[in-house]
């Protein structure tokens, strides 16, 4: 459905600051279509120096907020949400992950973090809506700030 295969910075002391936004056409998902969203970047900040987290919000809601991306200094992480209409337009079950990656062995996970399976919402499909991805980073010491390699959003059903 959408794709921004570059490189968004994420700026120091952000609060919930748009990195990506897409209008979801109305009837797009229909009764039990769904859609994945995966991102990827990497957190260069000390854990000392802040806090990075990045959100997914779907027609003004808030389906997924990943763990703390400053976890291991350094680290290259990646998202994936899944939402799901469920037998309505009106009705809608998610799930998230987020891995971290190990800094010195960027191939090994270095920790998964699993967003509340199951998360509802009653958001109408039958009219456009809004998914964004959100980031926050909670850092003013001049370290480096979180960046967003991608953001993908795929049809699914």
């Amino acid at each position: 459905l959408a794709i921004q295969p570059t490189d968004f910075n994420v700026s120091n002391g952000a609060t919930n600051e748009v990195v990506f936004s897409k209008s979801i056409t109305a009837s797009l998902l229909g009764t039990n279509g769904g859609m994945r969203i995966i991102l990827t970047g990497i957190a260069p900040i000390s854990t000392s120096e802040a806090t990075a987290s990045v959100a997914i919000t779907f027609g003004g809601t808030t389906i997924y907020t990943s763990a703390d991306l400053t976890q291991n200094p350094q680290v290259r992480f990646k998202v994936e949400v899944h939402i799901f209409n469920r037998n309505a337009t009106g009705s809608q079950i998610a799930y998230g992950k987020t891995e971290l990656y190990d800094k010195d062995n960027p191939s090994t996970v270095a920790g998964s973090f699993y967003g509340e399976t199951g998360i509802t919402a009653s958001i109408d499909t039958t009219v456009a809506q809004t998914l964004q991805v959100l980031a926050s980073e909670s850092g003013s010491a001049g370290g480096s700030n979180p960046i967003i390699n991608y953001v993908l959003v795929e049809k699914i059903g």
